[in-house]
């Protein structure tokens, strides 16, 4: 992944750049070489590595924007045959040069194009896609790291 950052929208060490999307955060699979990712390398295009944070939370639980953006595209990975990863998803280009992915939502509430506030709510939680119970996946990318093709 390369991506380009303006060093001035780096955070001051104690300050978030991101609030968290949930309510309540807890952290069921952490990012990189976990041990799920392991055993399960298929799922991630045959690397042992998890591109995000997953966090267990109920199914319907509100997904909160981390911060303000403009919606830039929503799927549902379900719809197309041979290709369950996400379920439904949500990815959101923000002004600091960072875009959030979140999968696996019951309910996409956003449209493309749409512009969020920080902490308005943007879906909720479910367990769409490849999923092994009600969760919220996070991944944070560049934003002008990421291509979103249509199938």
């Amino acid at each position: 992944l390369q991506f380009i950052l303006d060093p001035s929208s780096i955070p001051t060490p104690g300050t978030a750049v991101f609030n968290w999307p949930l309510s309540k955060v807890i952290i069921t699979q952490y990012f990189g070489g976990t041990e799920f990712a392991k055993r399960n390398a298929a799922v991630y295009g045959g690397r042992a590595y998890h591109p995000g944070i997953d966090m267990g939370t109920p199914t319907g639980s509100k997904i909160f924007a981390p911060l303000a953006g403009t919606v830039r595209a929503t799927g549902n990975t379900d719809a197309v045959p041979g290709c369950y990863s996400w379920g439904k998803w949500t990815l959101i280009d923000h002004s600091n040069g960072l875009s959030t992915l979140y999968a696996h939502q019951s309910v996409i509430s956003v449209v493309p194009g749409q512009h969020v506030a920080t902490n308005e709510v943007i879906g909720y939680s479910g367990s769409t896609g490849y999923s092994t119970g009600p969760h919220l996946h996070l991944t944070v990318y560049a934003k002008n790291g990421v291509t979103v093709r249509r199938f």
